[in-house]
This record gives structure tokens, C-alpha cells and sequence, in this order.
């Protein structure tokens, strides 16, 4: 048997992807949030209430519950359908060591954040990247979808259209993806 080449174990190496969803709509977002809450609500009061009934009023207030939670659940499912329907989905594929290394050389910190985090109690080291232009550069370099052209990327992400969460999210899902690793545990060979 014939030992793998580099090339046979890079073509087996995929880099590590995450999806990310963001609502356009908060309306939607909150509407589901509350029928969720409404399901959570009839069951607990459900539960509460069908402890003190006789066995025969039991049995109908399980089968009314059984039918309320069912629909529930089936108006849940909707406001899912419709929440995805109005996000905007993005993809996120690791970087290369190489490339990670690069994208924080190509973004040093300014002077003045060093002198910031210094005065107050940091280190020179920690700090490594502008944290101004770093993050959004990581987002784009990670970006598989949707698919534009960089610039455009850079603009969008840097308007108004976004707030702070939003684009921490999509930082932190760049992040994450670039410092993990995935092992299967075999078992003993």
C-alpha cells in the first residue's frame, strides 16, 4: 500500500464552514419569539391545571391541549419558514494558517490603539490588529455567500445597515471557524 502524497491529504482537507442568518425583519423575529412564549405558556398552565381534574376531564383537557399545541407549534413553524425567507444567509469557510497570518499583518494596530490599551493596563503584544479595519476584512476574506465583489462587500458592511451586533456576529462566526478543529474519536488503532 502506498503512502498518501501532501496533494492526497490536502484534497481530503476541507476547510471548516458555518452558516449564519440574519433577520431583515424584527417584527417577524419578535412575532415568533411571542408564539413561542404563548407555547410554553399553554403548556405549563396546561400541565398545572390537568393535575387537579378527574381522570375523565383529563383525558378531553389533554386532547384540547394535544390540539392548541399542535396548532402552535404549526403557526411556529410558519414564522420560521417566513423568518428564513427574509434573512440574509451568509457562509463563512476558514482561512489557511498562511492566510490568516497575512490578512492580521496587511491590518497592524494603529499607534493610537496601542497607546489606548496600554494606558489602560495592557500590554504592547496584545495588541495585534486595527480593530477598526480587522474585523471586516476577516468577514469578507471568510465570505463564500453571498458572493460580491469585495469592495461592494466592504461598503455594505460598513453602512449603516448593519448595527454593532449584526457585525460582531458575523466576526464572531469568523473567528469561531478559524480556531476550531474538528477530531473524531476513533477509538484505539
Amino acid at each position: 500500500m502506498t503512502k498518501p502524497s501532501l496533494d492526497d491529504l490536502r484534497a481530503k482537507k476541507l476547510p471548516q464552514r458555518t452558516t449564519v442568518y440574519l433577520a431583515t425583519d424584527s417584527e417577524l423575529d419578535k412575532e415568533l419569539e411571542d408564539k413561542i412564549a404563548d407555547l410554553r405558556r399553554e403548556v405549563s398552565v396546561h400541565e398545572v391545571g390537568l393535575e387537579r381534574l378527574s381522570p375523565d376531564a383529563a383525558v378531553e383537557g389533554v386532547a384540547l391541549l394535544t390540539n392548541q399545541i399542535a396548532s402552535l407549534k404549526h403557526e411556529i413553524e410558519d414564522l420560521r419558514e417566513q423568518r428564513r425567507a427574509n434573512s440574509i444567509k451568509f457562509v463563512f469557510s476558514a482561512m489557511s494558517r498562511e492566510e490568516a497570518e497575512t490578512l492580521v499583518e496587511e491590518h497592524p494596530p494603529t499607534e493610537e490603539q496601542i497607546a489606548e490599551h496600554v494606558m489602560g493596563g495592557g500590554k504592547v503584544e496584545e495588541v495585534t490588529f486595527n480593530v477598526e479595519t480587522y474585523p471586516t476584512a476577516l468577514v469578507i476574506q471568510c465570505m463564500t455567500e453571498p458572493d460580491a465583489d469585495v469592495e461592494v462587500l466592504n461598503d455594505w458592511l460598513r453602512s449603516d445597515s448593519f448595527n454593532r451586533a449584526e457585525i460582531m456576529t458575523l466576526y464572531l462566526a469568523c473567528v469561531a471557524i478559524n480556531n476550531e478543529r474538528r477530531l473524531i474519536p476513533l477509538g484505539k488503532e
